[in-house]
């Protein structure tokens, strides 16, 4: 299933000869209350002022055709009557038709979407994720981190008491690797693309970095009397980084 959404005349990467014009897009606009301008994101963004799961749902023109990301059950329905008055269709990345109110049904406050099988009219199968594996591999992927994670933490500290090294680089290898796992994990539950079309992963992803940056940077600096040489990174030690990860992260997941 593709993340984009698109309101086009023919395929939307092959519509060369059959476009949308920008001049249509603008006059339905002028004709529909509904739609709003926000030319701080383009000349032909609007913003959807019907009701929504999204706090900010969105349509944009560009080559041709009208799209957005990760439309909910409510805009979804709103691109098809777009569609209807244009005399276009709505498709997803994968140019897969959707025609009818109830072909596609998506909350972003919940983890899964849900869409009706296509095999009939389309040719192919398409079927909801099933949750025991995607279960079992969250479970078996955490037990093994926490091996790998307790055996490296063990052999660091031995180290640790020894003065040789300063591990401060932990800071950007920690908060990499928590962000890479909630991608992951978050786009298994969720469906391609989850991650990026949804705010909340990224706020669980910046809180759990600062947590562990300061959990790991304590731990480093402060529970060995007999270490003098902090661990720092860019000259802080690493346990105030995890107040800077905390404001910068928010700062750029809400702005």
């Amino acid at each position: 299933m593709g993340v984009d959404f698109h309101i086009t005349k023919a395929k939307w990467a092959d519509n060369e000869f059959a476009q949308i014009s920008a001049e249509e897009w603008l006059a339905y606009i002028a004709s529909d209350h509904e739609l709003q301008f926000d030319p701080d994101k383009g000349p032909y963004h609007v913003h959807w002022l019907g009701q929504s799961a999204y706090e900010d749902p969105w349509l944009d023109w560009s080559s041709g055709r009208i799209y957005t990301k990760w439309p909910d059950t409510a805009l979804y329905r709103k691109m098809l009557r777009i569609a209807k008055v244009l005399n276009a269709h709505v498709e997803d990345d994968n140019c897969t038709q959707y025609i009818a109110d109830e072909d596609w049904e998506y909350d972003p406050n919940k983890i899964y979407f849900t869409y009706p099988n296509k095999e009939e009219s389309l040719g192919e199968t398409l079927t909801t994720p099933t949750l025991g594996a995607e279960k079992n591999w969250f479970y078996w992927l955490n037990f093994y981190s926490a091996v790998f994670w307790s055996t490296v933490f063990r052999e660091v500290s031995q180290e640790v008491k020894s003065e040789k090294y300063n591990f401060g680089f932990l800071t950007l290898v920690i908060v990499f690797l928590v962000y890479l796992v909630t991608n992951l994990v978050t786009d298994v539950f969720g469906g391609s693309g989850y991650y990026h079309a949804t705010r909340w992963p990224k706020v669980v992803a910046t809180c759990c970095a600062a947590i562990a940056v300061g959990l790991v940077g304590y731990k480093l600096n402060r529970s060995y009397p007999a270490v003098t040489k902090k661990h720092c990174f860019l000259w802080l030690p690493m346990e105030y980084w995890s107040l800077i990860i905390l404001a910068l992260g928010l700062y750029a997941v809400f702005q």
